[in-house]
Formats: C-alpha cells, structure tokens, sequence
C-alpha cells in the first residue's frame, strides 16, 4: 500500500482488532474517545480490510489506454464521455493507494492529453483527476482549495466557526494534514491526524469555534488541510463553514452568490484548503534583472558580459540592497562553435549576439559566457554574499539547432496554403517571431522532460531558483487543427493515424484551448 497515512484510522483499527481478539484487551484508535466510538474500531477494521482488497485488484491497463484513446478521439457524445471518466474516478481513487506506478502513468498521460479535449466539460474533469494524481490524495474530488500563502516561520493556526449540531462535538471532528514531514526527514507526503480545540462561539449559541494550533510553518512547501467529521458506522465526512474566526464575516463572499442568510454562507464552502509555504525571506527579496550578455546595460563588443564579470560586481549589488539577481540568459544558445575535445569547452563561435530565450538545451548553460563552473563559481559568490540567484526557465525552445531530445514533441502548424511548419512564435519574451518553437504539452513526456531538466539545472548549478517565462499560460495547449488531422490521402487512407490525432501534433497558432481555457 502506498496510504502514507491516509488511511492510518481504518489501519490502525486493524491492529488493535487483531490484538482485542487475541488477548483480551480493550485497544483503540487515539482519536476513538467516546464509549461509542471504541465500539466501532471492528467496523473500521473491515474497511480497511476492503480498501487493501480492492487496491490490488483495480488496474489501469495499457488495453484499456489504447481503449480510451479511440473513445476520446472519435466520439462525438459529451454525456458518454463523461460517463468513462465517472468510471475512470474509482479507478484513480485506489491506484493513488497502490503501488501500481504503471496504472499511475497512464491515467497521467491520459489526463494530461485530455487537458486539450475539444469539450469544456471533460478537461474540467480531468483537470481535478490529474491534481489528484499529482497531489497524491482524493479531496479535491469533493471541492477546490481554498488557498493561501504564507512563508517559513509563520504561525500556523487557524479557527473555523461551524454550526452547532446534537452529534456535533469535540470527539467527532477532526482535523487532517497533507503535508511533507515537518522535522524533514523524508522526501514524501504524509497524511497526519489532529484533534482541534472545540470551544463555544460568545453570544452565539448555534454555532462553535474549531480551533488548530500546528504551531510555525517549518519548512517551504504545500500543507492540505481538511476538516472532517466520524459520523456513525465509522464514516468519514467532509465539513462546511463560511468563514474564519479572524474575518468574522465574509460579506464579499455572500454577496458573490447572492447569500442573505448567515446559516446559507455557513454551510455554503467546504472546510478544506492549502497553504503554499515559502521560504521565510521570500518577502524581503530585492530582486535585480542583469542581462548576462550586457550586465551594465550597454551594448557593444567591449561591454560584452561573462559570469566572471558579474561575479565581480556582487559587490555593487549588495550595497545597493539588492538580496537576489535575476539572470537573464545563462542558458546554452545557437552561438555555432565547435567543441575542444581537450578542455571540454566550446571555441571558434560564429556569433555573441543570439537571444537569451532562444534555448537549445534547457539543462546547458552558455558556453560564450563561461560554462558551467563560471556559473557555479558566481552563484557560490553571490550565495557567501546573501545574494540569491535565479536562472531562466522556459517551456519553448530555440528553433534553430535544438537538442536532439526535443525533436520528437516539437509541434507543428500549417500555413494558409497548407503547408506544414514548426509552430514558431511562441509567447514570452523573444526578438524575432520564428526564434523559438512550441514542445507538445498534450504529451507526458514534454512534462516529465520539463521537470527533469528544471531539477537537473538547479541540483548541477545550485541556483536559488528559476524564472518562467510567460508563467502565466504555462501549459500552452493549443486546439487542434482538425481539417489536417482527419484528412484522407489519395487512395482514401486516413493521413494521421489514432494516436496522432489523439496527440494533437498539427495544432492552430495561437488558440488556447487547455487548462487556461477551461475553468
């Protein structure tokens, strides 16, 4: 099982139910308080038996992908469609508990395709599925985040007003914490189990104050919480609240949806969200763009920039208070060259002047300004001074001599005549429109590669961080350019076959029709 915690009442309630019947003891669950509750320690017991059977029978099977590809490809009907991803949501909910990594790589490459489906309705769907599968746990199923950011070292507490009910008490809420360990010790998510401190609301009898105290954050990250209730028979309910004690009243939130009645804003949002952490100096930082070609901002052969020449200047940046520099360019360019195979370094460039975000190799750092170890040696020297470093990162590369990596995901359009070309003219900063080209985020491993590379430049450079170009469309899906994609040869064959299509490899320029386009 891969629960991490998740199921640690049901599971736990196993060993105590093994061990009560074997010896005679009265073992129960900590969170099991009430006389009430021990009794159903058996029952909890069973469903955790029944999650470990049904873990490992339900699969995602490579026939079933194939399967779907078709189905999602050629069929016309929404409602059937949503129909198999229905279908599709208990299989995502118990392979997120095996370790069936296979099930889990499919259904991502599913999604993530879907993602560009031509109906809103399922990459709604599919968007929710895939965060589930990255996230790790099920409850977005049940609503969004309510989201908030904090950085390290803040306290973490907080109070949620919640209507008093009969069967409503401090025994039978509890509160739950997705996060990774806080004495960071592993790399994993874990699902941790809290009581909170049940207290009256002053002057308000209909309703109490849920209260949880965790104390500081410790460490940069996501922490999921969620409130939950045990109701009878061992069941686990999500919760409902409108509102933080701290903001008393959410008269924008009533407003929104045209609530006039407290009890409605009450029972209208579910208790559950996330706290993006970071690190604890994040919103002291002075951040300083230095274009590594020309670091002093001006142009020419002889003001021409290297990481050695910035190295030399961290000192002017720390008396001018600037705690963190941004460096534009240090990525590996189309400068030509060739490679001495005695030093391991580039020589004989037939050009400087190549656009900083006109990437051949998003994990290779530019050779004209010095290499690797330059940047090392000047992100070390900027670190000794408290100067952080971030380095540039993109989901475009160059369109001109691109590593050989990316030669299968470069997307393709064509032009008024029909004619296929690269879909050049990426957004982001650029100089020329035809300098950079698309990768095909409808497929899994333009995403895996881009987190591979991102984590391959950061460990083998330490850059404090990178910087995404054009963030805020990241992924860019583009519709389909479906009068290419379904057309017929001359002899009345199809010229894309199944997968072709279902990837979305000839898209139309400039049409968004992914993630960005959806909720």
């Amino acid at each position: 099982m891969n629960s991490r915690g998740r199921f640690d009442l049901d599971f736990v309630s196993i060993i105590c139910t093994e061990l009560n019947q074997a010896f005679g003891l009265n073992l129960h669950h900590y969170l099991l308080q009430s006389p009430e509750q021990k009794s159903i320690a058996s029952e909890l017991s069973a469903t955790a038996h029944s999650i470990l059977k049904q873990s490992k029978e339900i699969s995602y099977t490579e026939a079933m992908f194939q399967s779907h590809i078709e189905t999602f490809t050629q069929e016309k009907d929404t409602n059937i469609l949503l129909s198999i991803l229905a279908d599709l949501e208990h299989i995502v909910y118990y392979v997120l508990l095996g370790m069936d990594q296979q099930s889990r790589d499919l259904l991502k490459r599913l999604f993530i395709c879907l993602l560009g489906h031509r109906d809103q309705p399922v990459r709604e769907k599919v968007v929710v599925y895939l965060n589930i599968l990255i996230d790790g746990i099920e409850w977005q199923l049940k609503g969004g985040y309510k989201t908030m950011i904090s950085t390290v070292e803040s306290e973490f507490n907080m109070s949620y007003i919640l209507k008093s009910e009969p069967e409503l008490n401090s025994q039978n809420i509890i509160f739950l914490l997705y996060s990774f360990p806080f004495d960071g010790s592993d790399e994993s998510p874990l699902l941790s189990w809290h009581k909170p401190e049940i207290t009256p609301r002053p002057n308000d009898p209909a309703h109490i104050v849920a209260t949880v105290d965790l104390g500081i954050f410790p460490r940069a990250g996501f922490y999921d919480w969620k409130f939950v209730r045990l109701d009878k028979g061992g069941k686990m309910n999500s919760m409902y609240s409108g509102y933080r004690v701290q903001s008393e009243e959410e008269p924008e939130f009533a407003a929104r949806n045209e609530v006039t009645n407290r009890d409605q804003v009450i029972r209208s949002k579910i208790l559950q969200g996330r706290y993006v952490v970071h690190p604890r100096h994040t919103r002291d930082m002075e951040i300083h763009e230095v274009y590594a070609d020309y670091p002093e901002g001006v142009p020419g052969e002889e003001n021409f920039g290297s990481f050695a020449k910035i190295r030399e200047n961290l000192q002017v940046y720390t008396r001018s208070g600037i705690n963190c520099i941004y460096l534009m360019g240090a990525l590996e360019r189309n400068y030509g060259g060739v490679l001495d195979k005695k030093t391991g370094k580039k020589k004989d460039f037939k050009k400087k002047d190549v656009s900083p975000m006109a990437v051949t190799c998003r994990r290779s750092i530019s050779s004209v300004l010095g290499g690797t170890e330059e940047l090392k040696e000047l992100i070390q020297a900027a670190k000794a001074k408290k100067i952080d470093v971030l380095v540039d990162y993109l989901t475009r590369v160059s369109s001109a001599s691109y590593h050989k990596r990316y030669k299968n995901l470069l997307l393709q359009t064509a032009d008024p005549d029909g004619i296929l070309t690269f879909a050049y003219g990426a957004e982001g900063r650029a100089r020329k429109y035809g300098e950079t080209v698309y990768l095909n985020y409808r497929r899994k491993e333009a995403w895996d590669l881009l987190i591979e590379e991102a984590i391959e430049l950061v460990q083998e450079t330490g850059a404090s961080g990178l910087y995404l170009d054009d963030a805020q469309n990241w992924p860019q899906i583009f519709e389909m350019n479906q009068e290419e994609l379904l057309r017929e040869e001359t002899d009345g064959s199809e010229a894309y076959n199944m997968e072709e299509r279902f990837y979305g490899n000839v898209i139309i320029q400039n049409k968004f029709i992914g993630y960005w386009n959806t909720m």
